[in-house]
C-alpha cells in the first residue's frame, strides 16, 4: 500500500493540478509570441537565462520539486511492479 506522506511532491501536484493545467495551457497558447527567461545572479554577475523547460518552472512555482517528483514517481512505479 502506498502511503501519501511518503510522496509529498506527488501529493502537492495532485493538490494543484487544476492550477498547473491552467498555467501550462496559457504558456502553450503564447509560446509562439513569448520567450520565457529569468535573471540569474551568480558570483556578482547577472545573466539572462532562457527557459527551455516550462514544466519545471511551473512545478517550482506551485511548490513541487521536479527532481524529487520524478524520484517519487519511480519509487511508486517500482512498488506497483513488484
Amino acid at each position: 500500500m502506498i502511503e501519501k506522506e511518503q510522496y509529498p511532491n506527488c501529493e502537492r501536484l495532485v493538490e494543484v493540478s487544476d492550477k498547473h493545467r491552467t498555467i501550462m495551457e496559457f504558456l502553450d497558447s503564447v509560446e509562439s509570441e513569448a520567450q520565457l527567461a529569468y535573471w540569474h545572479h551568480d558570483d556578482g554577475v547577472d545573466n539572462l537565462v532562457s527557459v527551455n523547460n516550462r514544466q519545471d518552472i511551473v512545478l517550482r512555482y506551485l511548490g513541487v520539486d521536479p527532481q524529487e517528483l520524478e524520484k517519487e514517481r519511480r519509487v511508486i512505479l517500482d512498488s506497483i511492479r513488484s
